[in-house]
């Protein structure tokens, strides 16, 4: 089966069995959409509606965030820096005292549930922990790599 019968098959799915929390359920507000284009993020999408064939970084309380290359690290990061109420990437690295924005991304992916990511260099997406996926988003990132299990 090719992947876009595959994703279409997966949006039909999607559609009868939905996230417990929807992605995109966490609004953002102006100061968080002014630092997610300095750091290059596109608005996030809900998951069954983007394409995992781009570099992205997907968080389930917003969805997926479309990121050009070499920028994962830095969206990881500042979506920590939102789950901890800070401004900014550099503020969280400094707060948790990780280095930034390796460390910082590494700490978002390794203990938020529902993470997961495609650089622009491997052509497998990453997740987190596969545990920590719902059953939805394990049949999107079906085949993805495991960064802490």
């Amino acid at each position: 089966m090719d992947k876009d019968k595959a994703r279409e098959l997966l949006k039909m799915a999607a559609a009868h069995y939905p996230l417990s929390q929807p992605a995109g359920s966490v609004s953002l507000n102006e100061t968080q959409r002014a630092e997610m284009a300095r750091c290059q993020m596109a608005e996030p999408l809900p998951l069954a509606q983007a394409n995992l064939d781009q570099p992205f970084v997907y968080s389930r309380q917003y969805g997926v965030f479309y990121v050009p290359a070499r920028y994962h690290q830095i969206a990881m990061t500042l979506l920590l820096a939102f789950q901890q109420g800070l401004a900014s990437g550099e503020d969280v690295a400094a707060a948790m005292k990780l280095p930034y924005p390796e460390g910082t991304a590494d700490r978002w992916l390794e203990e938020t549930p529902g993470t997961a990511f495609k650089s622009s260099v491997g052509s497998r997406i990453q997740v987190g922990h596969i545990r920590k996926l719902s059953l939805e988003e394990r049949r999107y990132f079906v085949g993805a790599q495991s960064v802490f299990d």
